[in-house]
């Protein structure tokens, strides 16, 4: 695990680029190279925001946390993975539709 401070994403964006995963702002993202650069300099300006990771697994949980909107935290912001895409963008795209802040991306060699 790397831990990245605002410098770092600033000064070696290459690097970032390579990274499996990393340690941002206290969450935990493992599949970094799915999320733009950009992303990851707006997650270190916005210190304020508690960020959480959420990896769909199965329709389980991908209905469970359909079924419990009310769960989701307005002061955080969600990053959703899933192995296709369908499931992570799908919630996101209603997490928007409720007012909280969804950014979502493919989980790599998922199974």
């Amino acid at each position: 695990m790397t831990i990245l401070n605002f410098e770092d994403l600033e000064k070696n964006k290459e690097i970032l680029e390579n990274l499996e995963s990393a340690e941002i702002n206290g969450v935990y993202i493992k599949n970094l190279k799915a999320i733009p650069i950009e992303m990851l300099i707006y997650l270190r300006k916005n210190l304020n925001k508690p960020h959480v990771h959420i990896e769909i697994k199965s329709n389980d949980e991908f209905f469970y946390y359909l079924e419990n909107l009310e769960k989701f935290n307005k002061n955080n912001i969600y990053f959703i993975t899933c192995s296709d895409g369908i499931r992570s963008s799908t919630l996101c795209d209603i997490l928007r539709e409720n007012g909280i802040e969804c950014y979502w991306s493919v989980l790599e060699n998922s199974c």
